[in-house]
């Protein structure tokens, strides 16, 4: 977030909804899959906040269910931009036809090594 404000970027937050176990009763499925899905939406829009707070960006939020390479791959096709390196390797075979790069940043760096970062 902090490198899409200072370079004029924006912010995209892909929530993935694992597949629900198939349940024999159809009402009981939907309000598990809605219920995923929900849960999914706080988390992001938790994030989401954060990175308005600290940041300035209001970052654009995508639900998706089912493979995870799929899903990324749909949403970035949606977009533009040239692929990176770790979109090659985060999303397999096809990510060369991904058209934005993906910033992977780990949970243990420290605020001063995201300042270098950013």
């Amino acid at each position: 977030a902090r490198r899409a404000a200072k370079t004029g970027g924006a912010v995209q937050i892909l929530a993935m909804v694992a597949p629900v176990e198939f349940v024999g009763l159809g009402g009981v499925q939907a309000t598990m899959e809605e219920e995923a899905r929900q849960h999914a939406e706080a988390l992001v829009a938790s994030a989401a906040g954060l990175l308005s707070e600290e940041a300035g960006l209001h970052p654009s939020i995508v639900v998706e269910h089912g493979d995870p390479v799929a899903a990324i791959q749909r949403t970035i096709a949606a977009n533009s931009g040239a692929p990176g390196p770790l979109v090659s390797h985060f999303a397999g075979v096809a990510a060369g036809q991904m058209p934005c790069p993906v910033m992977v940043v780990p949970g243990a760096l420290s605020e001063a090594a995201l300042d270098r970062l950013s």
